[in-house]
């Protein structure tokens, strides 16, 4: 610790300030790091759950939107009406598959990815067994239509609203799973950032208060000593070891006052050489 107390007081002063820089530079980019990983991981939260809830949302409605279209196509009568309600159809079986396709980019996790999976299953089975429905509608034979949903179609028709739902849930669940495991971890960010703020300010202080002792005792003796040398004494030692500009200038101190007190000796033998002539003079 020598070496810092023999440093130049203008280094001092700039390694101190670099210091608090330094610390300051850190504070800045945990902070700055923390809160890019929270951002990051609610982007992922919102792509992976909030996103794909909507592709299951749209998913689910039209699956429901076709069923009741298939209905409506066993009711009407009218060709043209027919005609009408399976290009509706059409229409819903290809937002029911893009956004199928579009949920399956945004599976994370296992689990997940074998409930898609179950749900891709029971389509293969139920598209068949649709199409059938529609080309039996539109000849007219709608026993052979109604036979096709009953029975098993039926089961597969409930299995398909079941897995839809069950995905939907896993979503709802895990989404909010990780969102209240975020909101934990976004809290321990903040003490952790309060606890790095406080240590930095504390560490600052410490050092702001080390660097003043270090400049302001020595100068203190300074000005001491030279309160005594100003009201005359001349026997004062200044002790100060450092190669600072402050140790410096107690060593000129100390050369000034070994200078006053050889002059003053020397002022002292004149003197009495002086009285010791007169007084042979007057002897």
């Amino acid at each position: 610790m020598r070496w810092f107390y023999n440093m130049k007081i203008n280094r001092k002063l700039i390694i101190s300030f670099i210091i608090v820089a330094l610390i300051s530079g850190i504070v800045g980019t945990i902070g700055i790091t923390q809160i890019n990983r929270i951002d990051k991981a609610y982007g992922e939260l919102y792509e992976s759950y909030g996103v794909s809830l909507g592709y299951l949302t749209k998913v689910s409605e039209g699956y429901q939107m076709r069923r009741g279209l298939l209905k409506d196509l066993i009711i009407q009568t009218d060709s043209k009406s027919d005609e009408n309600i399976v290009k509706q159809i059409r229409t819903v079986d290809t937002t029911i598959n893009e956004n199928v396709i579009a949920y399956e980019d945004a599976i994370i996790t296992e689990e997940d990815r074998l409930i898609y999976e179950e749900l891709l299953t029971l389509f293969e089975k139920y598209n068949p067994l649709k199409d059938g429905f529609i080309e039996y509608a539109l000849v007219g034979e709608n026993d052979k239509a109604m036979g096709l949903m009953s029975g098993d179609g039926s089961k597969i028709a409930s299995e398909v609203e079941q897995t839809i739902e069950k995905i939907i849930q896993y979503n709802v669940e895990t989404g909010r799973n990780l969102s209240e495991e975020y909101s934990k971890n976004t809290v321990t960010t903040i003490y952790m950032m309060v606890i790095v703020i406080a240590v930095g300010i504390l560490f600052a202080v410490l050092l702001g208060i080390f660097i003043s002792r270090n400049i302001s005792k020595p100068v203190n003796k300074l000005v001491l000593e030279a309160n005594k040398i100003a009201d005359g004494d001349l026997n004062t030692q200044i002790e100060v070891n450092t190669k600072d500009e402050i140790g410096m200038l107690a060593g000129a101190f100390s050369k000034m006052t070994d200078n006053l007190n050889e002059i003053m000796m020397n002022i002292s033998q004149a003197s009495e050489q002086v009285a010791t002539g007169s007084k042979q003079v007057s002897d």
